[in-house]
């Protein structure tokens, strides 16, 4: 132990994040277990003053900054290490740096990971807008896409893969067949897929207002109800008594996510004659057909569900946004620029035709402009 007790003084580390770069090895361990009980004190004492003065702040590069940032966004050294495609020492190294010239320990220890101090989300707030200038600046003016190549991770559901990443997927394939695409289910944790560098583009009904995530519009859409073209409301137009007392199907999303025609009924008191709960709209094509069911669903999908359904005006349509979102990790991406505008342009070229005004949309839009 007195041999482990001396090691500390030659290494080139002690901060107790470093703990995370050590093997397996019992040795190690050992070692391991000592700078996480004696490294902050270490570096506290004079380990910050002695890299302060051999680390001059204006010596900072843009590389420290983009890992700064990354380490922030992913809140991990291994998750920011292997989307670098480097190790953990490299990390380490580059944060004590960063350390040294800030005078601030950057990040501290959370349940499930670590956590920017204070000082460090001020440092990557001021220094990531400069950083995105830069890579800006160094993307090529011009973009070949039948040259790009590299895996690129989208992460929706499964109106998203229906609607619009079919088309969006056979022009990647004809115009850029090096890239590669993952594509994943979004569900409940779709940002923070996005927050641990898991996927490099959310699109649904997503509502991401935080700083460093950016957001484009793709296409609107509204609620229908469909049923079984036999169906005894099949030939009408639905009023809101037939439709709270009609027998549904309700999809839940597997429980992660509660429609907007859902909040609508909330908002007015109301609450369907729900028998069936399902998880995807996939499951309607099997489950409507022949029985006295309804169930509501988004316009855009209603005609791929099953030939023998049909749609009609559902009296509460609750429009809703589908859009985009991404991280500053990939903003400045010239592959993923283009993947972006190639998926909003053909999101716009998508036949739509608006809900009609329902009565309570009318006489709710009256008393607003009464008030």
């Amino acid at each position: 132990m007195s041999i482990v007790a001396d090691l500390p003084s030659c290494l080139p580390f002690s901060s107790r994040l470093h703990w995370q770069c050590l093997s397996d090895n019992w040795t190690e361990l050992i070692l391991a277990i000592y700078i996480f009980d004696k490294g902050d004190a270490a570096f506290a004492r004079g380990g910050a003053e002695k890299m302060a003065k051999e680390w001059d702040p204006f010596a900072i590069d843009f590389a420290a900054i983009r890992i700064l940032r990354l380490v922030s966004e992913l809140g991990s050294f291994s998750k920011a290490a292997d989307a670098l495609g480097t190790n953990q020492s490299t990390i380490s190294y580059t944060m004590d740096r960063l350390r040294a010239a800030f005078h601030d320990k950057l990040f501290v220890r959370q349940r499930g990971g670590i956590a920017p101090t204070p000082r460090c989300a001020e440092i990557v707030a001021c220094a990531g807008r400069l950083l995105e200038v830069f890579e800006g600046l160094v993307q090529p003016v011009d973009f070949d896409p039948a040259s790009a190549s590299g895996p690129v991770t989208i992460a929706c559901n499964y109106y998203e893969r229906s609607i619009i990443l079919p088309r969006a997927i056979a022009e990647v394939r004809r115009r850029a067949p090096r890239l590669v695409l993952d594509i994943r289910t979004a569900g409940a944790e779709g940002v923070a897929h996005l927050k641990r560098g898991e996927a490099d583009l959310l699109v649904g009904p997503y509502d991401v207002r935080e700083e460093s995530f950016y957001h484009r519009h793709l296409l609107d859409d509204h609620y229908v109800c469909v049923m079984h073209k036999s169906h005894l409301l099949a030939g009408r137009r639905l009023r809101v008594d037939d439709y709270v007392k009609a027998s549904h199907a309700v999809v839940t999303y597997g429980g992660t996510w509660r429609s907007g025609y859902l909040r609508g009924l909330d908002e007015r008191g109301l609450s369907l004659n729900q028998v069936v709960a399902i998880p995807s709209i996939s499951d309607l094509a099997h489950i409507l057909p022949g029985t006295d069911l309804v169930s509501t669903v988004p316009s855009r999908i209603a005609p791929n569900i099953a030939k023998s359904l049909v749609a009609r005006a559902c009296p509460f349509p609750e429009p809703f946004q589908i859009g985009m979102t991404w991280t500053s990790r990939t903003h400045h991406s010239a592959a993923h620029r283009w993947l972006r505008q190639l998926m909003g342009r053909l999101a716009g070229t998508l036949p739509y035709k608006a809900a009609l005004a329902t009565a309570q949309d009318r006489r709710r839009g009256s008393a607003k402009a009464r008030a």
